[in-house]
């Protein structure tokens, strides 16, 4: 599994506004097959959050260059601050105390955790 990890500062007064723009990229994320899963968490810095689980990292990068999601991630850059975007690939999946084991995919060792900010202080995925 590949996830991706948003990170954005949102603008004065621009909060419902971006959650408006967030939850659209959203729905067209989640139609994407590739994509596994996809949470917005806030912190208590009031930090916003998108955490989303891929198939891999080539589905990612292919949904990153569709036209489609580059025309929505624009409506971003007028409500965040600033945004930083992390990538991992995961490692191991431990047994949850409610039984079970969730599937996980050992990476190799030529994995790694990447983080990146666009030279205009916005990662715009």
């Amino acid at each position: 599994m590949f996830r991706v990890v948003l990170t954005m500062r949102v603008a004065p007064g621009r909060e419902d506004r971006f959650l408006d723009v967030v939850r659209a990229i959203g729905a067209a994320v989640a139609a994407n097959p590739a994509n596994l899963d996809q949470r917005l968490f806030r912190d208590d810095a009031g930090t916003f959050h998108v955490c989303s689980d891929w198939a891999d990292a080539e589905s990612f990068r292919a949904h990153e260059r569709d036209p489609e999601h580059r025309r929505l991630i624009a409506g971003m850059r007028d409500v965040r601050e600033d945004s930083t975007m992390t990538t991992m690939v995961e490692v191991d999946a431990f047994e949850h105390s409610r039984g079970g084991r969730p599937p996980h995919r050992a990476a190799s060792t030529s994995d790694t955790c990447h983080e990146e900010t666009s030279s205009s202080g916005v990662a715009d995925s």
